[in-house]
């Protein structure tokens, strides 16, 4: 049985063609990625250096740029933190980035360019 608090977050994700969405929380992408935007996700296949791949750490998941491949893993960070890189097992990735949102109303526009590297 899931919990609550993860109920919750499955409910905040929505599927969309195959993609998956979700909404950002905190600051470790600033200044490219910030709330309220939402962020659809897609497989990792294909996922290059550059990228942003969404992850889980702990009881979370991360939106962090790839900055490095070695064999099967992926080395991350934040925009906003790029001394901090954290070591991504291939089991614990959710996909990739594919496009970012402006929000996660009816109305939200497409708000991704280059910085996102989509």
């Amino acid at each position: 049985m899931i919990d609550r608090e993860r109920r919750a977050a499955a409910a905040a994700m929505l599927v969309d063609r195959n993609a998956l969405r979700m909404p950002i929380h905190g600051r470790s992408m600033l200044p490219s990625l910030a709330e309220p935007m939402v962020l659809q996700i897609a497989s990792h296949a294909g996922a290059r250096v550059g990228d942003v791949l969404i992850f889980r750490l702990a009881e979370m998941h991360v939106a962090h740029r790839i900055v490095a491949i070695a064999g099967d893993s992926f080395h991350t960070c934040g925009d906003a933190q790029p001394d901090v890189i954290e070591f991504v097992r291939p089991d614990d990735v959710v996909g990739r980035v594919i496009a970012v949102w402006s929000d996660a109303s009816a109305g939200a526009t497409r708000v991704d360019d280059r910085r996102h590297r989509l």
